[in-house]
């Protein structure tokens, strides 16, 4: 019977410890700050050089747009393959480049972005720019800076 409880608990506390551990690194992943850039907030998940490419996945979850920030060429065009992998309606909209795209919960749009010939151009979903869904087209070597 002393075996049995001793095992019980055994289990009982491996169980506890992984399942500890999921929560601590969903906890880390919800604990990231926005970044704030010219009053616009951006909820960061990376920056991606894609000045060599020609096409890109971009991820469209809940609240944020994976990868955020965008490095392209000067007049670079790039394929944009957006998949919303969230539970809410998204869009993206670039309003300079007449861009406003809405994509379902786990729906797929593919379209065209051309790069700013310098500086940023900033895309969002227009339902949920309040909550930090924005991101950059960015020219130029600089990382974007902000307050976090």
């Amino acid at each position: 019977m002393l075996k049995r409880v001793a095992l019980w608990f055994g289990v009982l506390g491996a169980v506890s410890v992984c399942v500890g551990a999921m929560l601590s690194g969903v906890a880390a992943e919800d604990k990231r700050k926005p970044v704030v850039i010219d009053g616009v907030s951006y909820a960061d998940h990376g920056i991606k050089d894609v000045r060599k490419m020609s096409r890109l996945e971009l991820e469209a979850d809940d609240y944020y747009f994976s990868p955020t920030f965008l490095r392209g060429n000067p007049g670079q065009t790039l394929t944009l393959v957006m998949e919303s992998e969230g539970r809410q309606l998204h869009n993206i909209t670039i309003a300079s480049a007449g861009i406003d795209k809405d994509i379902p919960p786990k729906g797929k749009l593919q379209f065209d972005v051309t790069f700013p010939a310098s500086g940023v151009l900033i895309f969002s979903c227009k339902y949920h720019r309040t909550l930090g869904m924005n991101g950059q087209l960015r020219v130029g070597d600089g990382a974007p800076v902000g307050a976090h």
